[in-house]
């Protein structure tokens, strides 16, 4: 969802509030009942009810469930985006929420990166990258520590403006690529038997290359050809196939992947 197609229509440029009333679910309150009735609700065009559940869930879900952190990030912001290209006042909420959660990163508050991990997200809906890069520039200049805590959510974002001295700077490979293969094992894990198995398993397999590579890729353009070359080795520990080796060799060279949003 680009941001400069929404903005198009007039009237958004005049709604500076969004006048609705608190709503709050019954009990007992399961988070994720809340978000599908609030697809619900938008799938029957009663958007206002829509965004009121995406608020509420934005704002209370993870005090009912904090394994629902990737959840509300992902699928939940992309729910509420899909309203807000239909109904200008979600549009408006999410704005705002983005600049709440902006004015936090500044402020170095909610433990750091929740606030920078909420405003890369939003960023992320609205395919916006650059306020990303000029947050977490301002992170590296005023609070390293939090650049060192938000970097892996800068990651995106950095890589595609090709802020690639920037995103090293923080980045630690050998945790980097244990997490990348942790993450992949898992994932074979969980899909085994799994309905749509074999997609699911190549999806597995395309993100694996491409985040090993990319973690090359970004070493070697910034001269660290030591480490560069330990993370090529390493990443072919879990995954041993001519395509990515292929990739590898590439990445090796400077080749930086052209990454998904």
């Amino acid at each position: 969802m680009s941001i400069s197609k929404l903005l198009v229509a007039p009237l958004l440029y005049f709604i500076s509030t969004v006048a609705v009333a608190e709503w709050t679910p019954t009990e007992p309150i399961n988070p994720s009942d809340v978000l599908n009735s609030a697809r619900q609700d938008r799938a029957s065009g009663e958007y206002e009810s829509a965004l009121q559940k995406h608020l509420w869930y934005h704002h209370n879900a993870l005090k009912h469930d904090r394994s629902l952190y990737g959840v509300r990030l992902s699928f939940a912001l992309s729910d509420w985006g899909d309203l807000a290209s239909k109904y200008p006042p979600a549009l408006t909420a999410l704005l705002e929420e983005r600049e709440i959660a902006e004015g936090k990163a500044r402020d170095g508050v909610d433990g750091y990166s929740d606030a920078f991990h909420d405003f890369a997200a939003i960023n992320r809906q609205f395919d916006e990258h650059e306020p990303v890069v000029q947050l977490f520039k301002y992170l590296d200049r005023e609070l390293p520590e939090s650049a060192k805590k938000n970097v892996r959510s800068a990651r995106l974002s950095l890589i595609k403006s090709k802020d690639y001295a920037l995103y090293t700077k923080y980045l630690d490979p050998e945790a980097e690529i244990e997490r990348i293969q942790a993450s992949y094992l898992l994932e074979l894990e969980l899909y085994a038997g799994a309905r749509y198995e074999d997609d699911l398993k190549e999806a597995a397999h395309d993100s694996y290359i491409e985040r090993v590579t990319t973690l090359v890729a970004v070493l070697s353009v910034t001269g660290d050809d030591v480490q560069a070359k330990k993370m090529y080795d390493k990443a072919l520990e879990k995954m041993d196939t001519q395509e990515l080796r292929e990739n590898l060799d590439r990445a090796l060279a400077g080749e930086v992947p052209e990454l998904r949003a």
